[in-house]
């Protein structure tokens, strides 16, 4: 399905959809192969099918949806932008964070669909991003629309993060974070093109702009460069403000809390990511096996949410977001399912 996504969005240049075809699938050999027998083959095969249809008719049309805007006071007296997208229906509370380039902001079409397809969807503004702190404060975004009356339905909401590049360390504090999963119901994280240490994203960004300083992906680099130096942090000076904002940091106790709460991570790489390198999925895959934990880990061909400009691109823009979005949409239904499924156990019993 993948592929065959490719071949519709890159008939201008097939040369290169192939070598991002085959580039992924020497990729995927180095991941754990995974049992099957003919029947759920052909099972899987036609439940695919299904969602490709499913997810293609929910895309038509995209409608404008208005966000609701929500400020609240954090635990450092600072104030905090938010923007919550609601459906009639909600079946979920989705959150989205794109790290330096804010989720529903710099992705709009992801944040519209979500919402068309039945989820609330939600991203902060906060002063510290791509750190600990700014991970903190979505947690208190959650409780304060909790115990905000107008939003207090999002109590009976299951919660599932959608971490996308920088953002991925928004996921990795929640998730370990055992008083936050006994207030919340949440059900996983998708992360997608997330370094695994954020001191060798730092040392990375800056061999990158240093030895290409003009591709056109440096720009990227220095705004983490940039970023950073505006914060006075950097990998000697503030060693422990990396550790921190590292998601490898929170593995060992996301691990546990992924064998008791039966929390889940489904995890996806471009293979031709040049902002974070592909080499960082195989390291969070690696931690989280020597934690007792097979990581649901997959490559995307080519550029997942990173465009060639190394910004996070819109589901128009190419051919890994529309393969990301449809894998997060088919993640997400089959994870709700499961949850409603088990709900109604629990209320027969």
């Amino acid at each position: 399905i993948a592929e065959t996504m490719q071949i519709f969005m890159y008939r201008p240049n097939v040369s290169r959809l192939f070598k991002h075809i085959e580039k992924y699938n020497e990729a995927q050999r180095k991941l754990p192969p995974i049992p099957e027998t003919k029947f759920s083959t052909l099972k899987r095969s036609l439940s695919n099918l299904w969602d490709l249809f499913d997810f293609g008719y929910k895309l038509i049309p995209i409608k404008n949806y208005d966000p609701k805007f929500i400020t609240f006071l954090n635990r450092k007296k600072r104030w905090v932008d938010g923007r919550l997208y609601l459906p009639k229906s909600p079946k979920a509370l989705v959150i989205l964070d794109a790290g330096l380039n804010r989720g529903v902001d710099t992705s709009p079409k992801l944040g519209r669909i979500l919402t068309r397809m039945g989820y609330a969807n939600a991203s902060i503004h906060s002063d510290d991003e791509l750190l600990k702190d700014g991970a903190i404060d979505y947690m208190e975004f959650i409780r304060h629309l909790r115990d905000n009356k107008e939003f207090e339905f999002v109590r009976s909401l299951p919660i599932i993060f959608i971490g996308i590049s920088g953002g991925g360390i928004v996921p990795y504090v929640c998730m370990a974070s055992k008083q936050f999963l006994e207030e919340n119901k949440v059900l996983g994280a998708v992360t997608i093109d997330i370094y695994a240490n954020l001191a060798d994203q730092f040392r990375y960004s800056t061999v990158f702009t240093q030895n290409y300083p003009t591709d056109r992906r440096s720009k990227v680099q220095l705004e983490y460069l940039n970023y950073a130096a505006s914060k006075g942090i950097t990998p000697s000076n503030n060693p422990q403000e990396f550790v921190d904002a590292s998601p490898e940091t929170y593995i060992l106790a996301i691990a546990y809390q992924m064998k008791t709460s039966e929390i889940k991570i489904k995890a996806m790489h471009g293979t031709s990511d040049k902002v974070v390198p592909m080499s960082n999925l195989e390291k969070i895959r690696k931690a989280f096996a020597d934690s007792g934990v097979n990581l649901d880990a997959s490559y995307v061909p080519g550029e997942a949410v990173h465009n060639p400009e190394g910004e996070v691109m819109d589901l128009s823009d190419l051919t890994g977001m529309a393969i990301v979005s449809f894998t997060t949409f088919r993640t997400l239904k089959s994870w709700v399912k499961d949850y409603q499924k088990e709900k109604q156990t629990q209320v027969s019993v």
